[in-house]
């Protein structure tokens, strides 16, 4: 299962670093097109926003290592289920008795 999650979260990181050699592409182009007066902002920006998604990334794959985090998100997706579980029970009871009532 560890092993599914590390796909996945490569998988995020790719598609990351596919979105952003776009974006990258995108200011190269209007930087040709002689739309630089923000250049510097933007690029800024970019980078601001690069380095804030990778501290995040880093800190859910740091997460997900970490087996208390494991334990609890377990924890917490047992309790949904019985959640989900009683709420979709009494729902049926409720329809099984309208049903009897017509």
């Amino acid at each position: 299962m560890a092993a599914e999650h590390d796909g996945s979260w490569e998988q995020v990181g790719q598609r990351l670093s596919e979105l952003g050699l776009k974006l990258k592409l995108h200011l190269e182009q209007a930087q040709k097109e002689g739309r630089t007066e923000d250049e510097d902002r933007i690029k800024e920006a970019l980078r601001s926003v690069g380095a804030a998604v990778e501290q995040a990334f880093t800190a859910v794959g740091n997460a997900a290592r970490d087996e208390a985090v494991r334990d609890d998100a377990k924890d917490v997706g047992r309790s949904l289920l019985e959640a989900l579980d009683t709420t979709f029970s009494h729902l049926g009871e409720r329809f099984r008795s309208t049903m009897k009532k017509r």
